[in-house]
C-alpha cells in the first residue's frame, strides 16, 4: 500500500465516522415527534389564516391558495418550522389584527362583510408597508410573514407551480435572454 492508497483510506474512514453522527444530529434535529409539536391556532386564528388567504390569491381562471391548501401549510411552518418566540410574537400579531379588525368594524377580520375586509387589509397594508414601519411589532411580523408563507407555500405547491407557472421537470439549457409573449406565465424552474 502506497501513501496516496493510505491517506484515501484514512479519509473514507474518517469521513464515515464522522458522517453517521452528523446524520444522526440532522436527523433527529429535523424530526420532531408528535408530543413536542403544539398546534397554537385556535379555529377562530385558522379560520382567520382561510381568508386571508383567499383574499391573498384568490381562485381566478387558475387555482388559489385555498386550492393548495395554504392555510394548512402556513399552520405547519409556524408550529414545527419557526422557533417558540417567533411562533409567540406570530399569535400575538394574528391576535392584534383581529382585535384592530373588531375595533373598526365590530368584528374579527374572517366575519366581516367582504368590502370591510378589503377596506380593513388595504389599510393594514399601507400601515405595514410604510418605509419607516416597525419589523418588530407584533402586528407588523404577522402580516409580513403570513403574506410571505401564503405566497411561499401556493408557489411550490404544485397547482402553483404547475397551473400558475411555467414548470419543466426535467429543465434544459438555460437560455437568460428569451422573448416574452402578452400574457406568458413566469417559470417554475
Amino acid at each position: 500500500m502506497n501513501r496516496r492508497e493510505a491517506l484515501r483510506r484514512v479519509a473514507f474512514l474518517m469521513g464515515g465516522a464522522l458522517s453517521a453522527g452528523t446524520l444522526s444530529a440532522v436527523l433527529y434535529s429535523c424530526h420532531r415527534s408528535p408530543e413536542e409539536v403544539t398546534d397554537h391556532f385556535t379555529d377562530q386564528h385558522k379560520k382567520t389564516l382561510t381568508v386571508l388567504s383567499d383574499i391573498i390569491l384568490p381562485r381566478t381562471h387558475t387555482p388559489g391558495a385555498l386550492d393548495a391548501g395554504v392555510p394548512d401549510f402556513v399552520v405547519m411552518m409556524i408550529n414545527e418550522c419557526y422557533p417558540e418566540d417567533q411562533q409567540k410574537k406570530f399569535l400575538e400579531g394574528l391576535n392584534a389584527f383581529n382585535n384592530q379588525c373588531r375595533q373598526a368594524h365590530g368584528d374579527d377580520f374572517a366575519d366581516c362583510s367582504p368590502d370591510q375586509q378589503k377596506t380593513y387589509l388595504t389599510g393594514v397594508e399601507k400601515q405595514v408597508f410604510q418605509p419607516d414601519a416597525s419589523r418588530d411589532e407584533p402586528l407588523h411580523y404577522f402580516y409580513r410573514t403570513a403574506k410571505e408563507l401564503i405566497l411561499f407555500g401556493y408557489f411550490t405547491s404544485e397547482p402553483g407551480a404547475t397551473k400558475d407557472l411555467v414548470y419543466v421537470p426535467i429543465p434544459g439549457k438555460y437560455e437568460g435572454c428569451i422573448p416574452l409573449k402578452p400574457g406568458q406565465h413566469a417559470w417554475a424552474t
